[in-house]
């Protein structure tokens, strides 16, 4: 759906650029300026896909939102964000946006961690240089949390099912 945005504003920007008919300098600068529009837009359209999007909750919407001024400087200086589908920041976001889907709720069990993972997150990106490498390092640490986090609400259940049968072991000898 994105994608079928984009060839009109394409259109749009390409007829603004050619109303100029620059020379061949300046026409370089208008390429890139246009790369840059274009890259800015989609990022927007991105963003605000997911930021609109009614399964997502409010919280976790916010903080995408959040991440629009950091995606937009890494759009700008490295262009394998827009065409590689592993990149570490897209991979990023479809990480946050898949595992909040599986809250319904903010009160829920576990949402609180994920929320305050994300919040750091996207705290840290609002410091540094956002590039590459620290969205890939990022992705790393959250992923890292998330299984941590798995493995002690796993634990948890093992814990309550033990504690269950031993109830019911003492039940039936009773």
């Amino acid at each position: 759906e994105d994608m079928g945005l984009v060839e009109p504003m394409m259109q749009r920007l390409r007829a603004r650029a050619s109303r100029a008919e620059p020379s061949d300098e300046v026409a370089g600068a208008e390429k890139q300026k246009l790369g840059r529009l274009l890259g800015l837009e989609v990022v927007r359209l991105m963003l605000d896909n997911l930021t609109q999007d009614e399964r997502l909750l409010p919280a976790i919407r916010q903080q995408i939102g959040q991440l629009e001024p950091a995606l937009i400087r890494l759009s700008q200086g490295d262009p394998r964000f827009f065409s590689d589908k592993q990149h570490p920041a897209r991979l990023l976001l479809e990480s946050i946006t898949q595992r909040s889907l599986a809250y319904a709720s903010q009160s829920e069990d576990g949402f609180s961690d994920l929320l305050r993972s994300v919040r750091g997150a996207v705290r840290s990106l609002a410091r540094v240089d956002a590039t590459e490498e620290v969205f890939a390092r990022l992705l790393k640490s959250l992923r890292r949390r998330w299984e941590d986090d798995d493995a002690r609400k796993n634990q948890r259940r093992i814990e309550a099912a033990r504690a269950l049968m031993h109830a019911e072991q003492r039940q039936m000898l009773a």
